[in-house]
């Protein structure tokens, strides 16, 4: 058991320090916008995409869910300039949230179980923190059209007048 919580942490402190790396080589953004050293820059944020990938995928959840989760942590990082130290938490929050929103009751991962599978190196505490700051920031509007929907819509819309001709 020891070990296994040795190698979430190992995981997150080398997640941590990918993420550092990456802050210290990207320096400003295409078009002559600068990125202030230690917050999240757009490579940072492709990174923890890929680890909400990998978590939907961990916990068999849903397409839609890993979509809705992105789409929460982009309009939060638009909304707000966020430190690299706080994106772990924030991703798996956001994946928190998602999943409630997508998700079958009973399929909606507890927070210790997404705490150990995510290996973020947050507790469950700091993720309710983090949820009602995302909240919050958002005026607790989440229903917004995520792309995964979009595309969606705009496939019924062509199936269906394919199927009108």
């Amino acid at each position: 058991m020891v070990i296994v919580h040795m190698g979430g942490l190992l995981c997150s402190e080398l997640l941590e320090e990918r993420l550092m790396k990456l802050v210290a080589n990207e320096e400003q953004l295409p078009g002559g916008h600068e990125v202030p050293v230690g917050y999240v820059s757009p490579v940072i944020r492709d990174e923890v995409v890929q680890l909400l990938r990998d978590l939907t995928k961990k916990l068999d959840c849903y397409s839609e869910t890993f979509a809705r989760a992105v789409s929460i942590l982009d309009v939060f990082l638009w909304t707000v300039k966020v430190r690299v130290k706080f994106l772990n938490c924030l991703a798996v929050t956001c994946f928190f949230i998602a999943a409630k929103l997508e998700e079958d009751i009973e399929h909606v991962p507890s927070l210790d179980r997404l705490v150990d599978e995510s290996e973020c190196g947050c507790s469950s505490v700091d993720i309710q923190r983090m949820e009602l700051i995302v909240m919050q920031k958002l005026n607790f509007n989440l229903v917004r059209t995520a792309p995964l929907e979009l595309l969606q819509i705009l496939q019924s819309i062509v199936c269906s007048s394919y199927l009108l001709d």
